[in-house]
């Protein structure tokens, strides 16, 4: 009986060890998630800042093609227009 109890105590241990460090893998793993969701976020931000810059680019270049006398740039503000449409697929 006793061999028995001292069996399932060093039984009781190990799992207790092998939980302890299934739970310490997850907190890693939880950590590591953390970790890649802000440079998620930070990619999505840098992402956003970038579009909205070609964008203010895309339309100074309409402005001025669409201003110029006897239509010149227009072939300028159609592909102004391409190039924004292919930004904004892009999502």
């Amino acid at each position: 009986m006793r061999q028995d109890l001292a069996c399932q105590q060093d039984f009781e241990h190990q799992q207790n060890a092998e939980l302890e460090k299934a739970r310490e893998e997850i907190e890693k793993m939880k950590q590591q998630l953390q970790q890649k969701d802000v440079a998620l976020q930070n990619a999505e931000s840098k992402y956003n800042m970038l579009k909205g810059q070609v964008n203010l680019y895309i339309r100074d270049v309409k402005e001025r093609a669409n201003g110029s006398m006897f239509g010149k740039g227009k072939d300028l503000a159609d592909l102004a227009m391409q190039l924004q449409s292919q930004i904004n697929q892009s999502k």
